[in-house]
């Protein structure tokens, strides 16, 4: 950036200049009553009108000198002398604070659409006020969740309980209104009951549980591409107007040739925000993307025996003669026959059984690298 110096007008046009900001053509009174720097709420490129009172014309070489007695109407000498219409800095340029130590600018910012199929296209271009391009990088990551599942192959080495709770509930035909009398019947050997169950009775077993095993864990997960809402400039090397009527600690830069542009200053990673330049935003040069999924696992199987029954026996031995079938299942069974049991005997089935996968839930997320903090002046 380089930065222009203005000659003094006063001597070569023969004006008669005061000792304060004001700019050649002035009446010397700075009418401005703010206690501050002039604040730009919008920028304008067009040239204001004149301030009513002033006496300059630079094109007849004409001026009127303020008197000695009138210099106490200066009422803020820090303002800036664009403020009132007769200072330097012109139309063209604003009065702006300059970039505090640690921080360069001025820049004009430009933003534009990101291209996600041109992820490494050009950042948008620099205009003439600020050819030079300081900074780029993006703006507003986007980065949706990972989609996560999880699922659980068939139990493999699972097999049916042992043993259950057989019930013997006499002639109650509901396996509920009653007292039973109750025994634990265990699987490949003969159980001999603790009395003998009278014919035609209704019995009930519990069902079977299917038991050990492990069910091998499938995980898929998907993650879209990250994308970004904007790509930004920074661009500098503005001709920056010395000695332009600008107040102490302020300079006259150009304002940017879009109206969309905004006059900001920035710094290498991330950092508060002069007051001077409230608006604050972030620019990144990379993405560092952490999501994925949690890892898929599997419960302990879970699930019942198909097809499991208790045989009723007449005999200690478990031998013929039988007294009837009862399945495994919970269900209130006749007997079926009118024989005595003294014995029970318990075929297991097959187990049929299920693993609960885990949730399978998105982990991590995506972040922006590489950050420049970008201050701008509210527009």
């Amino acid at each position: 950036m380089h930065r222009l110096r203005w000659l003094t007008a006063c001597g070569v046009l023969g004006l008669a200049c005061s000792s304060g900001d004001a700019a050649p053509g002035s009446t010397g009174a700075n009418t401005t009553t703010g206690s501050g720097p002039t604040t730009f709420a919008t920028f304008s490129t067009t040239a204001p009108p004149a301030t009513s009172g002033s006496t300059g014309d630079l094109t007849d070489g004409s001026s009127e000198s303020t008197a000695a007695g009138d210099t106490d109407t200066d009422t803020d000498s820090d303002a800036d002398a664009s403020s009132t219409g007769s200072g330097l800095c012109p139309a063209t340029h604003v009065c702006l604070d300059e970039a505090p130590k640690g921080w360069s600018g001025p820049v004009a910012v430009h933003q534009g659409p990101f291209d996600p199929e041109q992820p490494g296209a050009e950042p948008p271009g620099c205009g003439e006020a600020y050819p030079d391009l300081a900074a780029s990088g993006f703006e507003g990551l986007v980065a949706e969740p990972a989609s996560c599942s999880c699922s659980c192959a068939d139990p493999n080495g699972t097999a049916c309980d042992n043993s259950t709770t057989l019930r013997y509930w006499a002639d109650d035909a509901t396996c509920g209104e009653s007292i039973p009398q109750a025994l634990t019947v265990f699987a490949a050997t003969c159980n001999v009951l603790p009395t003998e169950f009278p014919g035609d009775g209704h019995y009930s077993a519990d069902p079977l549980p299917a038991v050990g095993g492990a069910c091998a864990p499938s995980g898929e997960q998907s993650v879209e591409p990250t994308t970004w809402s904007a790509a930004t400039s920074a661009c500098d090397g503005a001709a920056i107007i010395e000695d332009a009527g600008c107040a102490e600690g302020r300079a006259c830069a150009p304002l940017p040739d879009s109206p969309e542009a905004a006059l900001c200053i920035w710094q290498e990673g991330e950092h508060e925000c002069p007051e001077a330049f409230g608006s604050t935003r972030t620019i990144f040069g990379g993405v560092d993307d952490g999501r994925d999924c949690e890892t898929c696992s599997c419960g302990a199987p879970a699930g019942l025996c198909d097809d499991a029954t208790i045989s009723l026996w007449n005999g200690v031995t478990c031998l013929v003669p039988s007294a009837g079938v009862v399945g495994v299942d919970g269900e209130c069974d006749p007997s079926g026959t009118s024989t005595a049991a003294r014995a029970a005997s318990m075929s297991a089935g097959s187990p049929n059984a299920f693993c609960v996968p885990s949730e399978g839930a998105p982990t991590g997320e995506a972040v922006g690298t590489e950050p420049v903090t970008v201050c701008c002046v509210d527009p």
